[in-house]
């Protein structure tokens, strides 16, 4: 059985399930040593303002940057950061921590404060902290000072942070500040976080070489606890054989159209006409659920009544969803079915159910859980509850991982990086790229997207990619670099 040193294993989950999920290269070996700190020259980067996937794609750019650049990455100590508040966590608390120093010349903050501050003269304070044994009460603002007189930043817009020129000169410090900046804009973020620097101005594309993707693929790996978790569910519903969906409602800021109605009744998953609660179309009430309570109330309805119209709502959704997924069922509609997804309500499972298909929400696993059943009440006994809660969305995000076929949300980094670890595991449907036109996709590809219409000649393609998969046995090739679709986006 493979055995991952740091944290917890998923040597609790049955072998196949756990040796195929570890699609990194190196997996069935032990981690290679922690490679050394580069020199003197260091990149300093601090987490992106977004939420955890925008978070990582920075993390992952400012780690390219750095290789190119032959400098040493400096990751931030850890802190509640948005989200996933439940504990203050960091890289350290996400990444396989091993094969993350394996590829990567970097150091934790409290490191690199005790390995310079005999060369330069730091704050009393920050000296104090490193020396410490507690990561908490980082003098933030007094590195943040010290960054800005002794530091060089790499720029305050977003052509200068994604030059990779600027990486590659003689400071010997220097920091990128995502409140000037964010580094997490080189990464391809509506597609599947690609890296997507240029050289020397825009208009020089920088090509990304092999070194890049394999970092991607080997180094940056969700943390072992994740997998574990991630484990019993994957062994639960089968390995590759459930109709895994990112279902996102909740977020239009990246639609074309200005107004979240023209979204939802022109393009999205209410442009087909269906029955309201009361008889009435829904394309007419839907003013009624808005998209803020206030909204809502100033259409006069009881709070029983507001709860009739988002349970309506609720189910139309969920009737969608059915439409997209009952295509990718098997032919006795015995495969599972996992949905990860914002709407919670009890409603929107009722179209599913009153199919007699199996599908599982995250909710609905840990309501068993505590209730000492399902495949996670191990886990939730097993894990404090704060990191059970941040932990939660690397979990769904491997879930998905591991089914069948994968139906995501358009603009989503959760669903983009979802699509990218089912090119590293191969699994039978891994196409990734998408081709923009401004803001509008001109080309998806393969990618299957829950509230699409349906394409007849992607579907037959996507069945051929299974066919082939299966053909092959499923295989997973370890040295493939990992190559992702740069430029195309």
């Amino acid at each position: 059985m493979i055995e991952i040193k740091q944290g917890k294993d998923i040597s609790t989950v049955g072998r196949e399930v756990q040796e195929r999920m570890m699609y990194w290269k190196g997996a069935d070996q032990p981690a290679p040593p922690r490679k050394a700190p580069t020199g003197d020259r260091y990149l300093l980067f601090d987490y992106d303002v977004g939420g955890l996937n925008n978070i990582r794609i920075g993390w992952e750019m400012a780690a390219i940057a750095a290789h190119e650049s032959n400098r040493t990455l400096v990751y931030p100590p850890r802190e509640m950061l948005y989200i996933v508040n439940a504990e203050p966590s960091g890289l350290d608390y996400y990444l396989n921590m091993e094969r993350f120093h394996a590829g990567v010349s970097a150091l934790s903050m409290k490191e690199f404060i005790q390995r310079v501050h005999g060369k330069h003269k730091l704050p009393s304070q920050l000296v104090e902290w490193a020396a410490s044994e507690n990561d908490a009460n980082f003098p933030k603002g007094i590195y943040e000072k010290f960054r800005r007189e002794h530091m060089k930043s790499v720029g305050s817009d977003d052509e200068h942070v994604c030059d990779i020129a600027r990486y590659q000169g003689s400071a010997k410090m220097l920091y990128q500040d995502p409140k000037q900046a964010r580094i997490f804009s080189c990464g391809n973020w509506p597609n599947v976080g690609e890296p997507r620097f240029h050289h020397l101005g825009y208009g020089h594309q920088w090509k990304t070489p092999s070194w890049a993707f394999e970092l991607l693929r080997n180094n940056f790996v969700w943390h072992p606890d994740a997998f574990e978790i991630a484990g019993h569910v994957v062994e639960h519903l089968g390995l590759f054989s459930y109709v895994a969906m990112h279902a996102r409602y909740g977020d239009f800021q990246f639609q074309a159209h200005k107004q979240p109605t023209d979204t939802l009744l022109n393009d999205g998953w209410l442009s087909t006409q269906s029955r309201g609660a009361d008889g009435s179309s829904l394309l007419q009430v839907q003013g009624k659920h808005g998209f803020a309570r206030r909204v809502v109330r100033k259409q006069g309805l009881s709070k029983a009544e507001e709860a009739v119209e988002a349970a309506t709502l609720a189910r139309e959704k969920g009737r969608r969803a059915l439409g997209v997924v009952r295509r990718w069922l098997d032919k006795d509609h015995n495969r599972p079915i996992y949905i990860s997804t914002d709407d919670r309500s009890k409603a929107y499972l009722e179209p599913f159910h009153e199919a007699g298909l199996r599908v599982v929400r995250w909710n609905e696993l840990l309501e068993d859980a505590k209730e000492g059943r399902g495949p996670l009440a191990g886990m939730v006994e097993k894990y404090s509850p704060a990191r059970f809660a941040n932990l939660a969305g690397l979990v769904e995000q491997l879930i998905c991982t591991y089914g069948h076929v994968f139906i995501g949300s358009e603009k989503s980094t959760f669903t983009g990086y979802i699509e990218r670890m089912r090119l590293y595991a191969q699994a039978p449907t891994h196409a990734t790229y998408i081709k923009y036109a401004g803001v509008d996709a001109s080309d998806k590809g393969l990618r299957l997207f829950h509230d699409d219409r349906i394409d007849e000649a992607v579907e037959t393609k996507v069945k051929d990619q299974i066919e082939l998969w299966e053909q092959n046995g499923g295989a997973l090739n370890r040295d493939d670099v990992g190559a992702l679709p740069y430029g195309i986006g």
